[in-house]
């Protein structure tokens, strides 16, 4: 879920073979972190809802992928490129 300004928005959840949910949310924080730190401080505060939602689905995408492996070590090896810029 998304709230951006007044509006609330369901972003999807992504399908995925589930094998081990260990590690889904610390990749999913840590998609959204890694996005973030591609920007500067003042292009994070001027992010639009659009930029969110985008942000948000990459995230759902690492998070699925993450569980699609056992451990999340494991996982994180299989990460690369599953980001959109």
């Amino acid at each position: 879920m998304l709230r951006f300004d007044k509006a609330v928005e369901i972003i999807p959840g992504i399908a995925a073979n589930v094998i081990d949910t260990t590690g889904a949310g610390d990749a999913f924080v840590g998609a959204v972190l890694s996005q973030l730190n591609k920007k500067s401080g003042s292009e994070i505060k001027y992010t639009t809802g659009t930029e969110w939602k985008k942000i948000i689905l990459n995230a759902n995408k690492i998070a699925a992928a993450t569980c699609e492996h056992f451990g999340a070590m494991e996982a994180y090896n299989y990460l690369n490129g599953r980001i959109i810029s």
